[in-house]
């Protein structure tokens, strides 16, 4: 707290401020609520100088706006590149299915004892990787309309790349791939780790046989 205000991080899904978010802070700094707005590295926002945290909370729920508090860490830290209709580069989408992507991992997540677990996930709808997909945790890079190549182990500082788990996995199927390694993570003895951490101490080839058998025909195996 400085002067008695204080600072709010805001989660923005991809960054993109529209909607009921694009009104609440119009609100906000119209009547001098919140004095600044700062654009994080991940595209969210910190509202700054805000000296009555409560009204403020309650105009953004009020228009539909969640909070940190209100999701889980692994929604809090998705991103997304635009990807299909908006770039041109795009072979999939990411921006527009992300949401549905982190609902069913968040389900895997609980099922493998895992609520809470703030992973990093990184999506995009081409290889170009606009969205660092390859410094993530868990990044989803778009291959065609359909199929989506799979990177684990990645860092958020930036210091270590992502490996490619597995290529052309229908999206639908991305959860239920990642479902064993993520069981094996919580199951793991020794100091808590982040599950990038994890991924790459572990023998890659026993990471493998964990997975499922790949449906995809083009590049089932790389």
């Amino acid at each position: 707290d400085v002067d008695g205000s204080s600072a709010l991080g805001l989660p923005v899904p991809s960054g993109k401020v529209a909607g009921g978010l694009r009104l609440a802070l119009r609100r906000l700094v119209a009547d001098s609520t919140v004095r600044e707005l700062r654009v994080t590295p991940r595209q969210d926002l910190l509202l700054l100088g805000v000296t009555d945290r409560v009204a403020v909370e309650n105009v953004l729920r009020a228009n539909g706006v969640r909070l940190a508090d209100d999701q889980s860490p692994t929604r809090n830290l998705a991103i997304a590149c635009p990807a299909l209709p908006t770039c041109s580069k795009a072979l999939g989408e990411a921006e527009r299915v992300l949401p549905d992507v982190v609902d069913r991992l968040e389900k895997v997540l609980a099922d493998t004892g895992n609520t809470g677990l703030p992973l990093r996930l990184n999506m995009t709808g081409c290889p170009n990787g606009c969205s660092r997909p390859y410094a993530a945790e868990l990044g989803i890079v778009g291959r065609t309309k359909k199929n989506y190549d799979i990177f684990v182990g990645g860092s958020p500082a930036g210091d270590r790349l992502a490996r490619l788990l597995r290529a052309d996995v229908p999206l639908t199927e991305v959860p239920e791939l990642l479902r064993p390694l993520l069981d094996a993570f919580s199951r793991s003895d020794g100091e808590v780790q982040s599950f990038g951490d994890w991924a790459v101490d572990q023998d890659w080839a026993h990471l493998q046989s964990l997975l499922p058998a790949a449906t995809s025909r083009r590049r089932a195996h790389v």
